[in-house]
């Protein structure tokens, strides 16, 4: 069932790339293209774990991925595809003076974070190295609901956006030239990332590389739309590999520093993570119970949110329950599609996907429209929740958080510190222009 589902999700990434004229920005052809991805891990996973995957986790999926479709297909219709201004030399200016405070205030958490994280393993037990420190620190958090604090949380908010908008202007500024020599002439946006990647080492956890992975292929292809008119599919598969390829690097040097040597067991566990909630979806299908009240998967980052408020509203648990393969392995992601068919049956799986790919596709041609620094790190960042399809509903679930909420106070705050409204029109008007109408 499984080739049944790849062949599938491959159609729905055909339907999207006919439909829109090969527009490879498109989230519905990116979303398919996550779940392709996912379906080959997952049979390659599946070898071991022998779950027979059943047709109506198939179908699930399936339709899921074509209401996303289907919505990017309305909102198109409705709203066109806007007018597309090409340019080589369309960037934007923006305070490298404001900016180098913002990186010593980044600086400043961070010290202060390392303290707080330093704080939580010693109350775990000894750490005499980095790794230790990383693997006490997941115990604490994961396994004994250990919270780093409040003031912590806006902080890893607040690095977050700084360090976006600082990769943002770095590949918006490329013009020509050695790409390495302009990636090390922009030393303020290095040391924001270097402190970005040390505190998410610090911090135990592991979407923060997957968060920047999304974050910075969209930013590139959003730029290079900008600048080209129109991407070929080659600038995304090269660009997707490359991130992929890295990001399996990372997770492999983290699994052996934690103590994961043996090199089957870290690619193991990066294709049970990138295929795992496929099949974890089919069995929970067959064992597994739909919610008790409304929303409570789909829409657990807003009832948490309102039962902040009013405690006498019910937000249920974060996380779900594992369920265990046939080999003993287990898993407890499932995708998003879990949470819209626990709480709304096949409603939830043809109209939720359908409202998602249509404000996906709506917020990205008026980004493509209006090109600014605030709505593109905006919607680069936001994507990653959309991405995360393939494992949670984040994208109805986690973007109602406090924390998401925060982070999307900061990109616009520290954008609208950043970037002058009166821009240089030599650099804000194309030279060279020619309008497209896709």
């Amino acid at each position: 069932m499984l080739i049944v589902l790849l062949v599938a999700v491959l159609l729905c990434a055909l339907l999207a790339l006919v439909l829109f004229k090969m527009d490879v920005l498109s989230p519905s052809f990116l979303i398919s293209g996550v779940f392709a991805f996912g379906t080959v891990m997952a049979i390659i996973g599946n070898i071991n774990w022998g779950v027979e995957v059943s047709l109506k986790a198939v179908l699930i999926i399936f339709l899921g991925l074509l209401s996303i479709v289907f919505g990017e297909f309305f909102a198109r219709k409705l709203f066109g595809s806007g007018k597309v201004y090409y340019s080589k030399t369309y960037y934007f200016e923006y305070s490298r003076k404001l900016y180098f405070v913002l990186l010593i205030i980044q600086f400043v958490l961070t010290v202060l974070y390392f303290r707080r994280i330093m704080s939580i393993a010693s109350s775990m037990g000894e750490t005499t190295n980095i790794w230790t420190l990383v693997m006490r620190i997941r115990v604490a958090t994961i396994n004994q609901g250990e919270k780093v604090g409040t003031f912590f949380s806006i902080f890893g908010n607040i690095s977050t956006a700084i360090t976006f908008y600082g990769i943002f202007f770095l590949i918006n500024s490329y013009e020509n030239g050695s790409v390495l020599k302009h990636i090390f002439k922009n030393k303020l946006a290095l040391l924001s990332l270097t402190l970005y990647f040390f505190s998410q080492l610090i911090s135990g956890a592991r979407n923060g590389y997957i968060l920047f992975a999304v974050f910075l292929l969209i930013t590139l292809l959003l730029c290079l739309k900008k600048r080209k008119g129109r991407i070929h599919i080659f600038h995304l598969l090269f660009f997707g590999a490359l991130l992929i390829s890295i990001v399996f690097v990372v997770f492999s040097i983290i699994g052996v520093g934690m103590g994961k040597t043996a090199e089957t067991k870290i690619v193991d566990e990066l294709v049970r993570y990138s295929g795992g909630s496929i099949v974890g979806l089919s069995v929970w299908l067959d064992t597994g119970e739909p919610s008790s009240f409304f929303g409570q998967e789909s829409f657990w980052g807003l009832r948490h949110l309102l039962h902040m408020v009013f405690p006498s509203v019910f937000d249920g648990p974060e996380f779900y329950e594992a369920v265990t393969f046939t080999n003993s392995s287990g898993i407890n992601i499932f995708t998003g599609f879990r949470a819209f068919y626990s709480d709304f049956s096949y409603f939830g799986i043809l109209i939720i996907p359908f409202l998602v790919g249509f404000i996906y596709s709506f917020s990205l041609k008026k980004i493509i429209t209006k090109y600014h620094p605030i709505s593109v790190v905006l919607y680069s960042y936001m994507f990653y929740f959309f991405v995360n399809l393939l494992f949670a509903p984040s994208v109805t679930s986690d973007l109602f958080t406090s924390s998401q909420i925060s982070t999307i106070f900061w990109i616009i705050v520290i954008g609208f510190v950043l970037v002058p409204k009166k821009q240089n029109a030599e650099n804000r008007l194309p030279l060279m222009a020619r309008v497209l109408n896709e």
